[in-house]
């Protein structure tokens, strides 16, 4: 079952990663991201029973060689808390 499939954005964020602490989710990690390193995201979403605020961001994103990064099965996205902003590239 795929949940929450992100759709192309002509946009990508470029961030560092500021914790690469152990998932709030008692389930195993799939890919597990390292402190200082950039990564691309690629879509922007809420989390599922949001309350809408900017706290309940959270990020599919892929490492410096294109590879999605996911954190759990069923769950590809990573809270953004996890993420410092550099920047953003529009895409044409």
């Amino acid at each position: 079952m795929i949940v929450n499939q992100p759709k192309n954005h002509p946009v990508h964020i470029y961030a560092v990663c500021v914790n690469d602490g152990p998932s709030r989710l008692k389930k195993p990690v799939l890919d597990n991201l390292k402190a200082g390193e950039v990564y691309t995201i690629y879509h922007v979403s809420t989390m599922l029973n949001s309350s809408g605020s900017d706290e309940d961001l959270c990020f599919y994103v892929k490492d410096q060689s294109g590879r999605n990064i996911e954190p759990h099965e069923d769950a590809p996205a990573w809270s953004a808390d996890r993420f410092k902003i550099l920047f953003e590239q529009w895409l044409n």
